[in-house]
């Protein structure tokens, strides 16, 4: 208990909340003595007033700084600057900014949309900064808001810097397990302070503050579970980056034997400059705090405050995904540009590109709560792929819970279903090819991905499924058209556009054209020659020969 106990903190909003009730209405004298006696009996916080209220409120905060006490002084604002000025001048080091977040309020209360908030918020909390000010936001209607806009509100203010988020059960129509829940998500999706201010309107309140604590307990003596969830994001993390080892081995056994060494040393660049990258540059324009929530602007070299252990465990998990994203594009283009080259690309990936799209989509930017499913992950390879992509699904979930359970199963169950899929379309052909069936299992793999936490064993059944059959037809239509490729990456993504993070990166590789006596020819790799041999049991006509012949000739041009 003394553990709990001294976790705690006790904010008393007497003195504000107290005189909203009817008929009561404290003196200047009265509030003094109450902020002594909360003092007193080591209340740590005490929530002074509304400095906004005039005059006669801004002196009486002015007196209650004055007794010198042990707890913190707030005050509370609307979110509002002019309101943050008012504070300031009152002398005051901490404030409490409310903020509507239920649609509700939203319509009836501020007649404004969700995106006005978000960016009234970020203004007033930049104001609030810029002098020093530690801030508390408080979602205000959290109760009856939507779970979806309270995360990405939550995610917001995180990345604004705000030292501690208030949820606040504004009509009291919640029970300990929903609030539970609610405090459970939060504590899952951000890593500030979690306050909650529970009103008694159905006599819960204190039900309702005790299930809140149980869920935002985040010592290991209160969370037995946090050391298994440690534990299992870095198992998964570690299973991500064993696909670098994996693709290096796929990209070298489609390849040209000449090319084996130039495709692992840029499967080892992909990771080591990836990470260098990743670690100076990439992961503050990721996570760091968002500007105009297009990017993030601190925390570069992991530099100050923005390295401890939670952080270190998020930047792992969030640079393999990286490095692996900028080596699905090699596959692609294995054996195509120089060296050189290849190294800059790596860096511009891991450094830029992908950091930009992750901090839109994880970091707080503007697609943070756009209406689709997401996880980390996009889609990658085949050797490993039924033990390793278990590493982005099961992992993306960030602990040991009922969420990453049901995403393996979904995992399992949809990669099964996309090489029957295939099996199943290459059928006519006469001869099932296991290569064809691997890209069957990827394809099955990157359909489920995006929403492996969100969709059932039946739904992912059918998700498998169709991603094998469009995925063996996408091939089809690529070695019609000899698009240049040394794996089947273009046709494992065409599919499911949904995975449109790894398309934007990936397809303007997959075509590379060469340009001879002002005409433009789609290349041909010997790739195409073997998947065609395979589908048509080995049988290569002729004109599949002078189209192979020709493509040779024009790169030696």
């Amino acid at each position: 208990m003394t553990i709990l106990y001294e976790m705690i903190i006790i904010n008393d909003t007497t003195l504000r909340d107290g005189e909203q009730a009817a008929g009561v209405a404290f003196k200047r004298e009265e509030k003094l003595h109450i902020a002594r006696m909360l003092d007193t009996i080591g209340v740590q916080e005490i929530e002074a007033g509304i400095p906004a209220m005039g005059k006669e409120e801004e002196e009486t905060i002015k007196a209650i700084l004055g007794l010198d006490l042990k707890a913190g002084i707030y005050t509370w604002n609307r979110a509002v600057i002019s309101d943050i000025q008012t504070s300031v001048d009152c002398g005051v080091k901490m404030v409490s900014i409310a903020v509507p977040v239920s649609d509700i309020h939203l319509k009836y209360v501020l007649n404004r949309n969700r995106r006005w908030v978000l960016e009234q918020t970020e203004r007033v909390i930049d104001y609030a900064k810029e002098y020093g000010l530690y801030v508390c936001v408080g979602a205000v209607d959290a109760s009856r808001g939507t779970g979806d806009f309270l995360m990405r509100f939550a995610r917001l203010i995180q990345n604004c810097g705000v030292d501690r988020l208030r949820s606040d059960g504004s009509v009291g129509i919640l029970d300990p397990f929903q609030t539970f829940a609610i405090i459970n998500k939060l504590r899952s999706e951000i890593r500030m302070d979690i306050e909650i201010h529970s009103h008694n309107d159905f006599g819960m309140a204190t039900a309702n503050t005790l299930a809140a604590i149980k869920a935002g307990a985040r010592t290991l003596e209160e969370d037995s579970g946090a050391p298994v969830d440690y534990v299992r994001v870095l198992i998964c993390g570690f299973l991500v980056m064993f696909m670098q080892p994996g693709f290096a081995m796929l990209e070298a056994g489609v390849s040209r034997a000449k090319n084996t060494t130039n495709v692992l040393m840029k499967n080892l660049v992909d990771y080591s400059m990836g990470s260098l990258a990743f670690f100076a540059v990439g992961f503050a324009l990721m996570m760091g705090t968002s500007a105009y929530m297009l990017v993030g602007t601190d925390g570069f070299f992991l530099a100050g405050e923005a390295y401890d252990v939670g952080t270190a465990l998020t930047w792992f998990f969030m640079l393999v995904f990286c490095a692996t994203a900028a080596t699905i594009v090699s596959g692609a283009i294995a054996g195509r540009p120089k060296f050189s080259t290849y190294v800059l690309y790596s860096v511009v990936i891991c450094a830029i590109i992908y950091p930009i799209y992750g901090h839109w989509l994880w970091g707080g930017g503007w697609l943070s709560s756009a209406d689709f499913m997401t996880a980390l992950g996009g889609g990658y390879g085949v050797l490993g792929a039924f033990i390793l992509w278990f590493g982005f699904n099961g992992g993306s979930a960030l602990a040991a819970n009922g969420v990453a359970a049901k995403a393996l199963v979904v995992t399992n169950t949809s990669a099964a279903a996309g090489a029957i899929g295939w099996m199943a379309a290459s059928w006519n052909h006469g001869q099932q090819s296991s290569l064809g069936m691997a890209s069957g299992v990827v394809a099955g793999l990157v359909a489920i991905t995006p929403a492996a936490g969100f969709v059932g064993p039946i739904s992912a059944l059918v998700i498998g499924a169709v991603a094998g059959v469009i995925c063996y037809k996408a091939m089809l239509f690529r070695i019609k058209k000899n698009f240049d490729e040394s794996l089947d990456a273009w046709a494992i993504r065409f599919h499911f556009l949904h995975s449109y993070s790894q398309n934007s990166l990936m397809l303007p590789s997959a075509y590379v054209l060469q340009k001879r006596k002002n005409m433009w020819a789609w290349t041909y790799h010997s790739m195409e020659k073997k998947l065609t041999q395979e589908i048509k049991g080995g049988t290569i006509n002729d004109e599949e020969n002078r189209s192979d012949n020709s493509s040779r000739n024009a790169r030696s041009g």
